[in-house]
């Protein structure tokens, strides 16, 4: 039987009218897939994806929200609304997810992936990815700077307006990437997580991520063709919305 997010979620598509999502070469790893639109809002959609995919478990607290604020995607298909992050406020949680396959350890092969829009230039703040050191610390924080540094908490600029962001981790090898540009090496010495945080480092830090996301992903198994080291021009195709159409 389907649980009460599942069902919830088949309500709203049946609501809606249907919604059709994207498949590609990489569709049977996809494990995670929040557009974060105004039809699907905190729901994962990756078992509409990947039929070997459970939906993953939500978790969202008042410091995140489903707006209109910034979006992405305003047109074939119009998201109409996207996540939105409150930023530092005291103790208030954000959202974490679930999932039913675990994201592996440093030395497997996935990506974390999606569209950021930060509204905050601060670094050691912004909590945007996290395992809450679950097996190991494995945090990322998005700003509006261009200034990059890795360490346990790998600080990332990505500028103004909405940026793609790839975090890869392919057989070991790790690489980070902003608008498919290769930005280094980032670091961890995780052993791998099952509950993937989102717009805060856990449920209690007060340095949450102060900005906006859309079509945040999770590949397990796979790198995506996300390869390549150059600087200067992408190294691969940015990726197009979860959502093909409403």
């Amino acid at each position: 039987m389907f649980g009460a997010s599942r069902l919830a979620y088949l309500a709203k598509t049946a609501a809606a009218g249907g919604a059709t999502y994207r498949s590609d070469t990489y569709s049977s790893n996809v494990y995670l897939a929040l557009p974060f639109d105004s039809t699907n809002q905190f729901d994962d959609v990756s078992p509409e994806i990947n039929s070997s995919s459970t939906q993953a478990t939500a978790s969202n607290g008042p410091n995140s929200s489903i707006t209109s604020t910034q979006v992405k995607w305003t047109s074939t298909p119009n998201y109409t609304n996207a996540f939105e992050n409150g930023g530092e406020v005291s103790g208030v949680a954000s959202s974490s997810y679930a999932l039913s396959t675990s994201i592996p350890s440093v030395s497997g092969t996935y990506v974390v992936e999606g569209w950021f829009y930060a509204n905050d230039n601060r670094s050691n703040y912004n909590w945007t990815l996290s395992s809450a050191d679950s097996g190991g610390r494995w945090l990322f924080s998005f700003n509006t700077t261009t200034t990059i540094t890795f360490g346990s908490e790998n600080n990332i600029g990505i500028g103004t307006g909405w940026a793609h962001v790839a975090v890869v981790c392919d057989s070991g090898t790790r690489r980070l990437y902003v608008n498919g540009l290769y930005k280094g090496q980032w670091t961890s010495s995780n052993t791998g997580f099952s509950t993937l945080h989102v717009g805060q480092f856990n449920a209690g830090d007060t340095r949450d991520f102060d900005g906006h996301i859309q079509d945040l992903r999770v590949t397990i198994g796979s790198n995506r063709g996300y390869t390549g080291t150059n600087t200067g021009s992408a190294n691969f195709t940015l990726p197009n919305s979860i959502v093909e159409s409403f």
